[in-house]
């Protein structure tokens, strides 16, 4: 499934330019352009739902079934979704580092991280911390300020000066 999810991504980016360029054609008065972006878009719209992003799919929907006087604004509306989408899907391919020595927080944002980021990974200490950014590429930090055995800021620091996280 994921190849197949990559796959249609990567088609995303396709549509997304053809997208672009029948509104500059259909803008021009071109016909064939208003034809060819109802295509893309009943392809989108029969397909996004499938791979999760319903959105998509009903702004697909809007392209296909609107009158031309209507198609440059649902057009761009489909423009914008596409984008958002592909947008989107980058940083669920991302990984998120929580450095809290509360175990009880990392609980709490867990959930919402993991909706949102392909990998979330949790350290209690600074020493953790730095530990884990040897062995794990991260995308992102959320640092407590406050910890038990050091302070956030000095993990900061040290990522700020490192040429590795610069």
């Amino acid at each position: 499934m994921d190849d197949l999810h990559s796959s249609y991504l990567r088609s995303l980016h396709c549509y997304a330019d053809f997208v672009q360029q029948s509104l500059r054609a259909v803008e021009t008065g071109d016909p064939s352009a208003a034809a060819g972006l109802r295509r893309v878009a009943h392809r989108i719209r029969g397909s996004a739902g499938s791979y999760g992003w319903p959105s998509l799919g009903h702004a697909a929907g809007l392209v296909e079934d609107c009158p031309l006087s209507q198609l440059p604004r649902h057009g761009s509306d489909l423009l914008v979704a596409l984008r958002e989408t592909v947008a989107l899907d980058r940083v669920a391919s991302l990984s998120i580092l929580v450095v809290d020595d509360d175990p009880d927080v990392f609980a709490i944002l867990r959930p919402a991280l993991e909706s949102h980021f392909g990998a979330v990974h949790w350290a209690a200490s600074n020493a953790a911390a730095h530990e884990l950014l040897r062995a794990v590429a991260v995308s992102a930090l959320i640092v407590d300020l406050r910890l038990d055995h050091g302070d956030g800021r000095d993990l900061i620091a040290f990522l700020r000066s490192s040429p590795r996280f610069a």
